[in-house]
């Protein structure tokens, strides 16, 4: 395992790259609010197993990157420039990019940008245009899951690591779904593995979701092998936007898991492995 910082201008992004430099690159983009060190192992070490560099970086704003003034709001197309200077940093000239929720959506932007550095997208619960969701018939987050994360960013914040690492297991457990029964040992260690990589943050990543634009109209050109996973019981992100990017993307297939909510437990890692590699293959 090496680390080390990435720069994209006055913004250093803290990186994570395991397995040989020499084998095909997968680069997972973390979604809003999380860090590099939440990617379970069931999913990072049969990438290696399989011949598979793995590459993590957290993103602006939050884990051991740089924070970002409130003075300096930033987009999804940020957040695309810094993939493409992690890439820069380590020497990877082309990728298989996988992105869960904000991640995917960063995907999707940093393919338009730059689609030649693009080997295939695997695009985890995610969405096209989450800002307006609306507009293309979709539906926003379930209510009851934004008055209780709206409740989150109003409360002090948390006092203790362990008041931390509570607030981080009710939150993954508030996402979950009943395709597999809440893994309590593991949301705590996941937790505890983030306290530990450094220091509480309230990244501004959902107004950057909000403030984008829709990604819809540039799906036609992201021609690329694209594998969508989705839940039926997403909370924040229906299974409707999982659709809408399946039908709209020139070589995308879908699999959709019913019962599965906004987690990637290691449990959903396992069953999806057969699907991811062979789509990388």
């Amino acid at each position: 395992m090496r680390t080390s910082t990435a720069a994209n201008g006055d913004i250093e992004l803290f990186c994570i790259d395991e397995g040989d430099p020499g084998d095909p690159a997968v680069v997972l983009v973390n979604g809003a609010g999380s860090t590099a060190v939440m990617w379970c192992r069931e999913l990072v070490d049969p990438l290696l197993d399989a011949g598979f560099r793995v590459v993590r970086f957290d993103n602006r704003d939050i884990g051991r990157s740089s924070r970002i003034p409130s003075s300096m709001p930033y987009e999804i197309t940020d957040l695309a420039g810094d993939l493409g200077a992690v890439l820069d940093h380590l020497d990877i000239a082309s990728a298989h990019l996988l992105g869960r929720s904000m991640g995917g959506m960063t995907v999707m932007a940093f393919a338009h940008a730059d689609l030649d550095r693009v080997r295939s997208m695997t695009l985890v619960y995610t969405s096209p245009c989450l800002g307006d969701p609306f507009e293309f018939g979709l539906r926003g987050p379930r209510r009851d899951v934004l008055e209780a994360m709206a409740d989150d960013v109003a409360a002090p914040p948390p006092s203790s690591d362990a008041e931390r690492i509570a607030r981080r297991v009710a939150e993954t457990r508030r996402f979950a779904g009943p395709r597999h029964p809440f893994d309590e040992a593991w949301a705590e260690a996941e937790a505890a593995a983030d306290v530990a990589h450094a220091p509480v943050a309230r990244p501004a990543h959902g107004m950057a979701v909000m403030r984008s634009p829709a990604l819809v109209p540039l799906l036609g050109a992201l021609n690329r092998p694209t594998l969508v996973v989705h839940g039926t019981a997403d909370p924040i992100i229906d299974i409707g936007h999982g659709r809408l990017l399946a039908e709209r993307l020139p070589d995308a297939r879908l699999v959709e898991l019913d019962g599965l909510g906004h987690e990637m437990p290691p449990a959903m890692c396992t069953e999806i492995l057969p699907d991811l590699l062979a789509h990388l293959r």
